[in-house]
């Protein structure tokens, strides 16, 4: 016959705790990265409409990702953008983007290219911008990086 003792069920209930501290903890984590990440997308859509851009679409996706912003730039091309937003003192945001990120945002762009071919044109093309967004305690830096991929 098993007996459980005080201790057995004091330390499964503890680890009942834990584990639901745990789960409660990350999705605290991925609700605060979300909204970073929505107020870094609406901090660049200000940025970028300032510079004189047109919003198109905000989080497209498709079978190969997410693109935050779509644009038109002045001169007409179109903009793919991946917004990166991080709070001061840890990585820089652009640190983020590795070859497999770059990559399939490039997909995601171009997969996007061909189903809307009319916003395209030949003389206008489309390129691939990064803008990588640092918040400080009370306010932000913007850098803007421009065709992130050559062909």
């Amino acid at each position: 016959m098993n007996k459980i003792t005080n201790l057995q069920l004091l330390f499964a209930n503890h680890y009942h705790s834990l584990n639901f501290f745990y789960v409660c903890h990350k999705i605290k984590l991925m609700e605060n990265r979300k909204s970073l990440g929505m107020l870094g997308e609406d901090l660049a859509c200000s940025y970028l409409k300032k510079k004189g851009y047109r919003v198109i679409k905000r989080n497209e996706k498709n079978r190969f990702g997410e693109i935050d912003i779509i644009a038109r730039e002045k001169s007409g091309t179109l903009v793919f953008v991946e917004v990166k937003t991080m709070r001061e003192g840890e990585l820089k945001p652009e640190d983020q983007m590795r070859k497999r990120k770059i990559e399939n945002f490039r997909k995601s762009a171009e997969f996007f290219a061909g189903q809307n071919e009319e916003l395209i044109g030949e003389k206008r093309g489309w390129r691939l911008d990064l803008v990588a967004i640092t918040l400080h305690s009370k306010s932000h830096s913007i850098v803007h990086y421009k065709n992130i991929v050559t062909y």
